[in-house]
């Protein structure tokens, strides 16, 4: 019997056991934690609603095959379709309902406007040359004073890591401002030497014609178990709060892997969606690098006994002075008129010596202050959940690493794939989703 290992229950590892099941006999999925789903999943509160942590909402890929393997058994009377993500963005003291992105116009006149020089004078420039780190990155792309006081103040509050420290391909860096009105930013997106740099005025203008999806109720863990389900129908075996201990490798290929209660399983592949040092490490292969520099982020789940102000699904604070970094509004996902509960989720990234439920009143007040939340409105109950590893610093030290580490993984266990959090990029949802589809498909039958 052939046997395929996935090492990971998250998103990426679900997906690859799907499709190996097409490939191997027997497909085994090992889980650290007691459900899978990874940075996809929902928690509920003692009055039973639910809130996500990580993504907050299921959008498609791109890829007909994929989107319908993902999403195609999703009934639209459980789930609401939307192909606008409305979102809004405080910064400046100021909020801006109408776009995801930071809005330049914030910075006051003589600023804005050396910044839009400065935009217009790099639109003009080309350079052959690789730019050496992210702040070189971004001068390019918006010229020094956008850069700095816009597009890096968003990198600075998310990873708290000087620009020259991070890889030039940082995935979490701003990558368009919104610079002008409306008419304005039509007339500068029909240039392509600004279209890469300048927004839209209005998430409505632009928008993807891909689908993004909402349970009716209740929280996104419910499409992890149903997907869950499918697999454990087609004869995928599934073990949560378990790990892999030790990885035997002999002449370039995995033989087998030994699970923490001792248990060894022989396998022909091993799918590998963690980070790429843990798959050295149970091998017993040396290696050099560190792990990625990570904020914890914490997670105020709350509840309020009024709607909210605003119509958006999701807030994020650009201001440094400001400790929420993005708000998710539930009731603008779950449908078109609030109903309550009026619930949202706030994250905040920290450090090592933030105590985050002491944070629970600033969090409020900030809410109320950019008009989130009504100034009557009392908080009917709350939650407070820490992420102890948030965003990562793609540090050149961190990128390098990684790279020499997925070079020794190929010659010492020829017969593993790196996938999700092992490639480290991707990172975000979606193109997890398309590099494990791909990587996978192209497999020999």
């Amino acid at each position: 019997m052939t046997t395929a290992v996935v090492a990971g229950g998250g998103i990426a590892g679900l997906l690859a056991a799907k499709l190996l099941k097409n490939h191997y006999e027997r497909v085994l999925v090992i889980e650290r934690d007691s459900v899978c789903g990874g940075l996809l999943g929902s928690i509920v509160n003692n009055d039973g609603v639910s809130f996500d942590h990580g993504a907050h909402v299921l959008s498609e890929t791109g890829l007909a095959e994929l989107d319908a393997l993902l999403y195609g058994g999703l009934s639209s009377s459980h789930w609401r379709e939307f192909n606008i993500l409305r979102a809004g963005n405080w910064v400046g003291g100021a909020m801006n309902r109408s776009s995801p992105f930071p809005d330049a116009r914030r910075l006051g006149v003589e600023t804005l406007r050396r910044g839009l020089s400065e935009l217009a004078q790099a639109a003009f420039q080309r350079n052959s040359r690789p730019p050496a780190h992210l702040g070189e990155a971004l001068e390019r792309r918006f010229g020094a004073t956008l850069a700095t006081e816009v597009a890096g103040a968003t990198v600075r509050k998310q990873l708290g890591v000087a620009l020259e420290d991070l890889h030039p391909d940082t995935p979490f860096a701003t990558r368009r401002v919104v610079c002008a009105d409306a008419e304005q930013s039509r007339l500068l997106k029909l240039d392509p030497r600004f279209t890469e740099a300048c927004a839209f005025a209005s998430y409505e203008e632009g928008a993807s014609t891909l689908l993004h999806r909402y349970p009716r109720q209740g929280g996104l863990a419910q499409w992890i178990e149903g997907f869950v389900a499918g697999l454990q129908d087609d004869g995928v075996e599934i073990l949560c709060g378990r790990t892999i201990a030790a990885i035997a490798h002999g002449n370039g290929e995995v033989r087998s892997v030994t699970l923490d209660d001792d248990r060894t399983i022989d396998c022909e592949l091993l799918a590998w969606t963690l980070p790429s040092a843990m798959l050295l490490r149970a091998g017993k292969i040396a290696f050099t690098g560190k792990a990625p520099l990570s904020r914890p982020i914490g997670l105020f789940h709350l509840v309020f006994d009024l709607p909210f102000c605003d119509p958006n699904y999701h807030i994020t604070c650009y201001d440094e002075s400001f400790r929420t970094f993005r708000i998710t509004l539930y009731p603008n996902l779950r449908s078109e008129q609030q109903q309550a509960p009026y619930n949202c989720t706030v994250e905040v990234i920290g450090d090592a010596q933030t105590e985050f439920a002491a944070l629970l009143p600033q969090v409020v007040e900030e809410l109320r202050v950019m008009g989130v939340v009504d100034s009557d409105a009392r908080l009917a109950s709350s939650l407070v959940q820490t992420v102890p590893m948030g965003f990562p610093a793609t540090t050149h030290e961190f990128m390098a690493g990684n790279a020499a580490q997925a070079t020794l993984a190929r010659q010492h266990m020829g017969n593993s794939l790196l996938l999700g959090r092992a490639r480290c990029p991707p990172f975000f949802a979606q193109d997890v989703l398309v590099d494990t589809y791909r990587t996978i498909t192209s497999l020999a039958p």
